[in-house]
């Protein structure tokens, strides 16, 4: 807004001064470099109306943009609001009426409407009313909010994802004989696919080559090498742990 606003305000200066500037190698083509350009005012220009000060913009960040016109005030509905510099997500969940002593009557959860999870950036949302939601703060880092949008899980890190450009492909939710989200993700052309079971917080990156890695270990006859032992019993382990976050989840689940 910052920039935005000194631009209108320096507008002839700016149609005097712009110059082609350079902003990414393209190619080569005969020895001879391509470049890609744009014409604008140099950098050091760009910092300063970058960093001016207007009490507008100002008053603007420190007030509340909600991400609709206004407040959501729909039951398990996803939203947030803008203010000083960071995103918050607060509570959709419906109400609760609990029944007061004091006051002899029943009364509103006063956790409605509160704040969540607050977060500096937002790539991208994905989930639905039934699934709950993923917001991803960069290209492998997510947090959870549970479908009855009143908590929040996280941070999450998907591990070897570095620079995507696309949104997740997507996922499926499977909810037998353990609940648990398979995300398919476009790694730069490489579609990974990741596994997460929001009731233990556990995330395993690499699910497709876990998955390749036992098949092929299934159906394979000749003496494996000292390499393939050490790769076999990293994926054993990985099961095990798995296998026993299964098992929990189920005596967690019975024990509610």
């Amino acid at each position: 807004m910052n920039l935005i606003n000194s631009s209108i305000e320096a507008i002839d200066s700016i149609k005097r001064n712009q110059k082609p500037l350079i902003i990414d190698l393209k190619f080569w083509s005969n020895g001879i470099a391509q470049f890609d350009t744009f014409t604008s005012v140099s950098p050091e220009q760009i910092g300063k109306y970058l960093s001016y000060s207007d009490t507008i913009i100002e008053k603007l960040i420190k007030g509340k943009t909600f991400r609709n016109l206004k407040k959501s005030e729909e039951y398990r509905d996803i939203d947030y609001y803008y203010q000083n510099n960071k995103f918050h997500f607060y509570n959709t969940k419906e109400p609760d009426e609990i029944w007061s002593q004091e006051e002899e009557r029943y009364v509103i959860n006063k956790t409605y409407g509160e704040d969540i999870l607050v977060v500096d950036n937002i790539l991208e949302i994905f989930g639905s009313f039934n699934d709950g939601h993923f917001v991803l703060i960069n290209d492998s880092v997510f947090f959870y909010v549970h479908q009855l949008m009143d908590k929040v899980g996280g941070p999450f890190k998907i591990d070897n994802i570095s620079g995507r450009w696309k949104p997740i492909h997507k996922y499926y939710h499977e909810y037998s004989p353990i609940n648990r989200f398979i995300l398919f993700i476009d790694n730069y052309n490489n579609t990974q696919k990741s596994i997460f079971f929001p009731d233990s917080n556990l995330v395993i990156s690499n699910y497709d080559s876990l998955e390749n890695e036992f098949i092929n270990s299934i159906f394979k006859t000749e003496i494996p090498k000292q390499k393939d032992l050490i790769s076999s019993k990293k994926l054993y382990l990985i099961l095990t742990i798995l296998l026993l976050s299964i098992i929990l989840n189920f005596w967690l689940l019975k024990k509610k």
